[in-house]
């Protein structure tokens, strides 16, 4: 079986985990102007391109649910972008599976999105895919958080769906 896992979010991540092998990638997303300003934005034809590729080798999409925080100005593109990629898996054939955070981070044993917790989630993702601890780790050696949780949803598809 081949899991697609996707933490949403402009600067989230898509991981797809196979019987033995795992890749995963950034976001795809590209500047746009909005107004004066220039905005990084989902890039739709690139995402799209990914998700017909994806179809051919997947067997399942599992995605983190989301939810709207109140006060939380950030959450309009947040929800956007979550649209898009919701959209994007079902036009798929496959399997889409949504799985709130809390849900599949309790039975992984991850910690939560909390201040100073990147190490220790980044940490759970080395010990439950110790061969791919790479994926997760910048070139310095910093923690890529939003990579390790995508890989950890696949993990979780593969192994509790």
């Amino acid at each position: 079986m081949t899991t697609l896992g996707i933490d949403a979010g402009i600067g989230g991540a898509l991981a797809l985990l196979g019987p033995d092998s795992l890749v995963v990638m950034d976001m795809p997303t590209l500047r746009v102007k909005v107004g004066k300003s220039e905005r990084q934005r989902i890039d739709m034809a690139r995402l799209a391109l990914l998700f017909q590729y994806w179809e051919l080798i997947a067997d399942r999409i599992v995605m983190e649910q989301v939810a709207a925080r109140p006060g939380d100005s950030g959450m309009f593109n947040f929800g956007m972008t979550y649209g898009i990629l919701y959209t994007h898996a079902f036009n798929t054939n496959l399997r889409v599976e949504q799985v709130p955070s809390q849900t599949w981070k309790r039975v992984l044993r991850v910690p939560g999105k909390t201040e100073g917790t990147s190490e220790a989630i980044v940490q759970r993702a080395d010990e439950l895919m110790p061969l791919h601890r790479m994926w997760w780790r910048g070139p310095r050696g910093g923690a890529l958080v939003d990579r390790a949780e995508a890989a950890m949803l696949a993990y979780y598809g593969e192994h509790y769906l």
